[in-house]
């Protein structure tokens, strides 16, 4: 029997050596990006740019309860009374997602 000796002609046109593909590029943007940027984050640069950031949040006393049920419905009961405040906008808007039920997705064909 005889073989065709085209296959080896046509690898080195079809077989092509690996290149540094989007991944790669973008872990090397982002650790660059992560580089200059680290030294000018900090509380001093966020309070200017962040509405109503603190370094203490009052938030912070709830880290390590077990029980949130009773501030979340605090919380949502003050947010009725402030339904413009873009935090309770935040709040409001997350419970009406939760309650959302959630749509099937259509079967696979």
């Amino acid at each position: 029997m005889r073989r065709s000796g085209i296959a080896p002609l046509l690898l080195p046109l079809l077989w092509q050596p690996a290149l540094a593909g989007p991944v790669e590029d973008g872990k090397a943007a982002g650790a660059a990006a992560n580089a200059a940027a680290r030294p000018a984050i900090n509380a001093t640069s966020a309070a200017a740019h962040v509405p109503g950031y603190t370094a203490a949040p009052p938030e912070a006393a709830l880290y390590g309860s077990g029980a949130l049920s009773g501030e979340a419905t605090a919380r949502i009961a003050a947010c009725a009374l402030t339904p413009t405040d873009p935090t309770c906008q935040a709040i409001l808007g997350a419970r009406t997602s939760a309650a959302t039920p959630a749509t099937r997705a259509p079967p696979i064909s």
